[in-house]
């Protein structure tokens, strides 16, 4: 295995490992979006709990209760927007280092494949100029006087 096939290997290794990675983003990412949702499904219910409240009977206590939940749960859900963001940010990040490894790989790949052509030339020239170099010697040992 030449140090080419070596190096473009190892890329291959790190481009793995990457996708491994952003694979565990996009799930966690879909989870966050689940979480998200399920607290805009709650506020909501919180929301409406509150509109009816105030339209059936009205309880301050109740009320407030809800207000404050309603706050705590747009609380988290603006922390878990930023998370998320930061999710956008990691995925885009490791998007680009897949993409500068995969560039690698296949520079590695290329001079691998460039080598092994120019052995093989160079193997073929050495064949010709030995088989030259026979076909030479038996024309002089043809040639030569009795």
């Amino acid at each position: 295995m030449s140090i080419w096939q070596t190096l473009s290997n190892r890329e291959s290794a790190v481009i793995g490992k990457l996708r491994t990675q952003q694979d565990a983003l996009d799930m966690q990412k879909k989870k966050l979006a689940a979480r998200i949702k399920d607290i805009d499904k709650y506020i909501f219910e919180y929301s409406t709990g509150i509109r009816d409240e105030s339209e059936i009977n009205f309880d301050i206590q109740k009320v407030q209760d809800k207000l404050k939940m309603i706050s705590q749960l747009t609380d988290a859900r603006g922390q878990l927007t930023k998370f998320d963001a930061q999710c956008d940010l990691n995925l885009t990040q490791l998007s680009s280092q897949i993409v500068n490894h995969e560039v690698e790989r296949m520079k590695f790949e290329k001079i691998r494949l460039q080598k092994k052509e120019n052995a093989e030339k160079l193997e073929k020239r050495i064949d010709v100029k030995n088989l030259d170099e026979v076909a030479l010697r038996n024309f002089l040992t043809n040639e030569s006087p009795l």
